[in-house]
C-alpha cells in the first residue's frame, strides 16, 4: 500500500493596518506649548549664564589692624571660604574709615570687617553708594580708663587734659570723635602729642603718668586692655551719660559689664562699667555673587551665632 503522505500548508496571519487617528486639537496645542516652552528656557539659561557668570575663584576680606580683633575674625573667614574651594586674601587696614575708602574704589569681589557709624569720619559724611550689610558680628566697647585719684569721672572732665583718642584712623579714634563732638569737647582736649601712640604705649603711658586719659576699644582679653584693668591704680570709667550719646547716635549699644564679669576670682573688673560699643558688621558691595554671599553668612552664623559675655545667645549675626 503507497504511503500517504500530508502536507501542511504554512498559515500566515496578517494584521490589519490601523488608520491612523486624528490627533486631538487640544493635544496639539499642549504639545506646542510644551515645545515652545523648552526652547524659551533653553534660550533663557544660555543668557543667564552669559550675564551672570560664574562665582569667582577668589576673594579679599578687609580688617583692621594686625592684632585687632577684626582681623583676628577674618583669617578665620578666608581658612572657611577656602574649604569651599574660594582663594581669600586678608588685607589688615588702619581701620574703618580706611575699610570705607577702599570699598569706595574696588568694585571686585570685596569683603569688609565696618564698624557701625564709621561713615561719619569720610569727607562728605556718607558711606559709598552700592555697599549692603551682610549681617552685624559683635560688639567693640570702648573704654576710657584713667589714674585712681585724677577726679576724672566723665569725658565732660577731659578739657586742659593729656588725652590718648586711639591711633589716626583707628576704629577707637573715630567714636572717640563722635563723642567729642557731641560733648562739644572737638577743640578743647590736647590729643596731638599722643595720637600716634599704639595702645600698649598709651597703657605704659598712663601708668608712668605721661598721659591723663587713654581710650581704648575692644574686648578685656585685648592685650592693653586686658594690663590696664588688672593694673593697680588705674581705672576704667564708666560712661554716666551713655544712654543720651546712644539716642544721639542711634547706631552704638550701650553695655553694662557688671562688676567680676572677665574675672570673678580677681574682681575684674572691680566695679561695674557701663560702655559705649559700635558693633562691627560685615558688608559687601551690592553685586557680591550670591553663592559668596551665603557662604560668608554661613560662616558668620557658625563663628558670631554662640551666647559671649558681652551677648546673649541670639544677638548676632
Amino acid at each position: 500500500m503507497a504511503e500517504r503522505r500530508v502536507t501542511r500548508s504554512a498559515l500566515t496571519i496578517t494584521k490589519p493596518i490601523a488608520k491612523s487617528q486624528p490627533v486631538d486639537p487640544a493635544t496639539k496645542h499642549r504639545r506646542t506649548v510644551l515645545i515652545a516652552s523648552i526652547v524659551v528656557f533653553a534660550a533663557l539659561f544660555a543668557l543667564m549664564s552669559y550675564l551672570r557668570p560664574g562665582v569667582p575663584h577668589s576673594v579679599t576680606i578687609l580688617s583692621g589692624p594686625e592684632g585687632a580683633r577684626s582681623h583676628t575674625w577674618a583669617k578665620g573667614y578666608a581658612e572657611y571660604v577656602k574649604q569651599h574651594g574660594i582663594d581669600a586674601k586678608v588685607v589688615a587696614t588702619a581701620g574703618s574709615v580706611e575699610v570705607l575708602s577702599r570699598l569706595s574704589k574696588d568694585d571686585g569681589s570685596v569683603v569688609a570687617f565696618l564698624q557701625s557709624g564709621a561713615e561719619r569720619e569720610t569727607p562728605d559724611g556718607k558711606a559709598p553708594e552700592g555697599l549692603e550689610s551682610l549681617g552685624s558680628l559683635y560688639f567693640e566697647p570702648n573704654w576710657l580708663f584713667v589714674a585712681d585719684g585724677s577726679g576724672l569721672e566723665d569725658a565732660a572732665d577731659l578739657p586742659g587734659k593729656r588725652v590718648f583718642p586711639g591711633r589716626r584712623g583707628s576704629d577707637a579714634r573715630a567714636t572717640v570723635r563722635a563723642l567729642f563732638h557731641v560733648y562739644g569737647l572737638t577743640d578743647r582736649v590736647a590729643i596731638e602729642p599722643f595720637e600716634e601712640l599704639t595702645p600698649k604705649e598709651a597703657a605704659d603711658a598712663l601708668l608712668a603718668g605721661d598721659v591723663d586719659a587713654v581710650f581704648l576699644a575692644g574686648e578685656a582679653d585685648t592685650p592693653a586692655i586686658e594690663q590696664l584693668l588688672r593694673a593697680e591704680g588705674v581705672h576704667p570709667v564708666s560712661a554716666n551719660h551713655a544712654e543720651v550719646y546712644r539716642r544721639m547716635q542711634p547706631d552704638v549699644a550701650v553695655l553694662r559689664i557688671p562688676q567680676g564679669l572677665f574675672d570673678l576670682a580677681q574682681m575684674i573688673p572691680r566695679q561695674d562699667v557701663r560702655v559705649i560699643a559700635p558693633a562691627i558688621n560685615l558688608v559687601a558691595r551690592d553685586n557680591l555673587h550670591a553663592a559668596l554671599v551665603d557662604l560668608f553668612l554661613d560662616a558668620a552664623r557658625r563663628t558670631h551665632g554662640h551666647p559671649t559675655l558681652l551677648a546673649p545667645r541670639g544677638t548676632f549675626p
